[in-house]
């Protein structure tokens, strides 16, 4: 998603192509779903939605939960700091600010 968002921002993409721009590095499940569901008006898709409800048709119902649990428990252990902190990044990219 951070990439994504980052390719259309410094790209200088217009708000409104950007669905349809991001839809060009999509395969499998996730083209079905834009092509299904978005292709007809990509222009009325924000980012956000897109991100939004592209996440909840690829990936199981409780895949966000799970990972805030494992974000819950999740200590630095045995990790390296650079390690520890990337984790950490990447579940509160999933799970977002808001808990469950």
């Amino acid at each position: 998603m951070t990439h994504g968002a980052s390719y259309v921002k410094y790209g200088k993409v217009e708000e409104e192509r950007q669905v349809m721009v991001l839809s060009q590095h999509l395969e499998g499940k996730a083209w079905k779903f834009y092509l299904h569901e978005i292709s007809r008006n990509p222009e009325a898709w924000t980012l956000e939605r897109f991100f939004k409800e592209l996440f909840n048709e690829c990936f199981l119902i409780n895949f966000q939960e799970r990972q805030h649990l494992k974000l819950k428990d999740f200590g630095q252990g045995n990790h390296k700091v650079k390690d520890y902190v990337s984790t950490l990044e990447e579940l509160f990219t999933i799970v977002g600010e808001a808990s469950p």
